[in-house]
């Protein structure tokens, strides 16, 4: 059972609060918890422990194998394409997922050309500070998001050791890497009697998009960013939030159609503690958060 997950990674800080903190007030929290976050991070670390419970529970014998940079070993294997950086704040993250059993894949670019109006290169990574209210569950977050140099070709040996995946899930914040699981994802995913129809599909400029891997491509996309529409013709199910709204979008309805026209007939959308609609292959319908 292989995941591939491909986004940003921040170290998160998280303070869970008696109540709403206002501004220039210091207060006590009731918990915390520091951990590695973002969409894609968060959704490797959940499928890796889902992965290695089902896998106690069918009593698998190699339960402990695991993939590590470009080594397809195990048995399980969740691997992260992402950009992790320097320094303390990174060695916290590769801890973290480490423990995990995530393989990572770091795609920052050490040489990368310094701002001249810096005078060096920053590699520290993205940093999030979450506030939860205990009352009711709302969250503050700050976070300086995607900050890294990027060389996504780093990717491409453990991409290839790898081969194709059982799921792939990308997420909105970062492009580039996106942009590099996706397409690699299927020409890895092609075969000897497809290779003819893959071909064919190259012919056009929308070749790449048009051929389906025998695998579903997720993105997790949160809110609308102007960079999606180079993405989505080769994402199958889409998850996104109340606040995806794209251009002309005012209803969940016209975000389904907006889709359509990019091929995606999945769409799930959350909207905080309110109900989750969705739309697959036709059909519509709701359910109610836990």
């Amino acid at each position: 059972m292989y995941g591939l997950f491909a986004g940003i990674t921040t170290l998160d800080v998280a303070q869970l609060t008696s109540g709403t903190v206002e501004e220039n007030q210091k207060v006590t929290s009731l918990d915390q918890m520091l951990a590695a976050g973002g969409p894609a991070t968060n959704a490797a670390v959940v499928f890796s422990n889902l992965a290695r419970a089902c896998s106690r529970l069918l009593s698998e014998k190699h339960v402990s194998d695991r993939v590590r940079g470009a080594n397809p070993g195990g048995s399980l294997a969740t691997m992260l394409v992402t950009a992790i950086g320097d320094g303390p704040a990174a060695h916290l993250i590769l801890e973290d997922l480490d423990e995990r059993e995530v393989a990572v894949v770091d795609c920052t670019d050490y040489d990368a050309k310094i701002p001249e109006e810096k005078g060096e290169l920053d590699l520290t990574p993205s940093l999030s500070t979450i506030m939860v209210n205990a009352q009711t569950g709302a969250r503050t977050v700050a976070s300086t998001n995607t900050r890294l140099p990027l060389k996504p070709e780093h990717a491409i040996a453990s991409l290839e050791a790898m081969g194709a995946p059982q799921v792939l899930l990308v997420d909105g914040h970062n492009p580039e890497l996106a942009k590099a699981t996706l397409t690699f994802g299927t020409d890895s995913a092609r075969s000897d009697d497809d290779q003819a129809d893959m071909d064919e599909a190259e012919e056009n400029p929308f070749g790449a998009q048009e051929y389906k891997p025998p695998y579903l491509r997720i993105l997790d996309g949160g809110s609308w960013k102007p960079w999606l529409p180079n993405l989505l013709g080769y994402i199958d199910v889409a998850i996104i939030s109340a606040d995806f709204l794209p251009p002309g979008a005012k209803t969940f309805e016209d975000t389904v159609e907006f889709l359509r026209g990019f091929g995606i007939e999945r769409v799930i959308r959350t909207d905080g503690g309110n109900v989750v609609r969705w739309s697959w292959l036709g059909k519509t319908g709701e359910a109610a958060p836990p």
